[in-house]
């Protein structure tokens, strides 16, 4: 059973469709770590801020009932000055023990009763009290509860709120203790790395997938240079074998021809059969040339040289074969390229060629010299224009650089394949278009 080799668009896709499948994996993976990472710092935080709220919750009831217990804690026996120094010591043995940052009895104003701390004025009110309205009522209604987060002058801090002396009236206080949560700074700064962590984890994906969108695109130019490079193998040695064997008989038909001349030739009388078959050879010479060109890499000699004064040597050389008249301008201050001498003229003799056919003795053919782009995609250009009909069909122009494709009524089709062949060899390109007054360009850049 034979194996048949798997298309290579088909391959070039697939692997395509791997990348984006990896990169899009690693996308989704990163981006649900980091969620995940997330929401379980949030659920911390809560975790942590209601564990502290139970706990000063517990200990605002306990120290409650301590109070109730010893101290009996009244409006009236807050009037003894020993009274109020007992209770006093026991709010700040209670801040103590239980490493508290305040602890305090308020009344129904918001008004510092007594504290712990001497820095908190006695019938001084406590503006952000109000924020915990809520839970301070709940525990003039006889229930202990928790306050919000503070944050004050950045310091995070958590309250919680007890009855005292509860009676027929109701409470007479509420005792108040302020606990210190330094511990969602160190939830913040984790916030912060894993946004720092984020950044940095999508900057160097970006970067891992450009460099493996670069590396498979290397990868499929590589292999497509291989495939390309087995076929003009393969093409070559069929094209050079060929070459021998036609070559051979072309070169016996001319020495033949030749030898027919000097035998039978009038000098008194011109015969133009007599070159005819010279001629014809010669164009088949060219033809199998070209085949071979294509058949296999150009091997190139590159110059560092001016290319607006080879341009206009060469369309001098043009004129003196035949090709009429060529108006040649060059721009000013062009760039030196590097480039083949030998294959620049081939190139531009087979434009040249092809516009004075194209034009006809009564038109004009003209070239053009000038850079374009800039830095490192800088490029000179040349620019063959004639006064012919142009292309018939505008989509065939893509395709006149195609092997064995023209659109004259004679010709192989080689010579504008050769060219790009050529223009390519030198890392350039080249392009056609009709004119929009009439008649066509074809132009090469070469790049700077």
């Amino acid at each position: 059973m034979t194996r048949t080799s798997e298309n290579p668009e088909r391959s070039a896709s697939r692997r395509r469709w791997i990348v984006g499948l990896v990169l899009a994996a690693a996308f989704v993976s990163l981006a649900l770590l980091d969620l995940s990472s997330w929401l379980f710092l949030r659920r911390m935080g809560r975790y942590f801020q209601d564990d502290l709220a139970t706990h000063l919750v517990s200990v605002a009831s306990l120290g409650a009932r301590l109070l109730e217990a010893e101290y009996y804690p009244t409006p009236q026996s807050f009037q003894d000055d020993v009274q109020r120094s007992l209770v006093r010591a026991a709010l700040l043995h209670l801040q103590v023990e239980n490493d508290l940052q305040a602890v305090y009895l308020i009344d129904r104003d918001y008004r510092v009763v007594l504290a712990s701390r001497a820095e908190m004025l006695e019938g001084e009110p406590l503006s952000y009290l109000v924020e915990d309205s809520a839970a301070i009522r709940q525990a003039w209604q006889g229930v202990p509860a928790a306050s919000a987060l503070h944050v004050i002058a950045g310091n995070r801090f958590l309250s919680a709120f007890a009855p005292v002396g509860v009676g027929a009236a109701g409470p007479a206080f509420v005792l108040a203790v302020e606990a210190n949560a330094a511990f969602f700074d160190i939830l913040r700064v984790f916030r912060r790395g894993l946004v720092v962590g984020t950044t940095l984890s999508l900057g160097l994906l970006l970067l891992f997938g450009a460099t493996l969108t670069w590396s498979v695109r290397a990868l499929l130019r590589a292999e497509e240079s291989l495939r390309r490079r087995e076929r003009l193998a393969v093409m070559g040695q069929m094209a050079a074998t060929v070459a021998h064997e036609i070559r051979n008989p072309l070169g016996i038909i001319k020495g033949t021809a030749d030898v027919l001349k000097q035998r039978y030739a009038r000098p008194e009388q011109a015969d133009e059969l007599f070159d005819y078959i010279p001629e014809e050879v010669e164009r088949l010479n060219r033809l199998i040339t070209d085949f071979l060109l294509l058949s296999r890499e150009p091997d190139l000699h590159p110059e560092v040289l001016d290319l607006g004064a080879l341009v206009q040597k060469i369309a001098k050389l043009a004129e003196r074969e035949g090709a009429g008249t060529v108006t040649c301008e060059v721009e000013d201050g062009l760039p030196a390229v590097s480039c083949d001498p030998g294959a620049v003229e081939r190139v531009l003799l087979n434009l040249l060629r092809n516009a004075r056919e194209a034009s006809g003795t009564e038109g004009r053919v003209s070239i053009s010299v000038f850079s374009r782009g800039k830095g490192r995609k800088r490029a000179v250009c040349v620019a063959v224009r004639d006064t012919g009909p142009g292309f018939p069909d505008e989509k065939q122009v893509g395709r006149i650089f195609e092997p064995f494709f023209t659109t004259k009524p004679t010709g192989t089709g080689l010579g504008l394949a050769v060219a790009e062949t050529l223009v390519k060899a030198h890392g350039g390109w080249m392009e056609a278009r009709n004119l929009p007054d009439g008649g066509a360009e074809v132009r090469f850049c070469l790049p700077v």
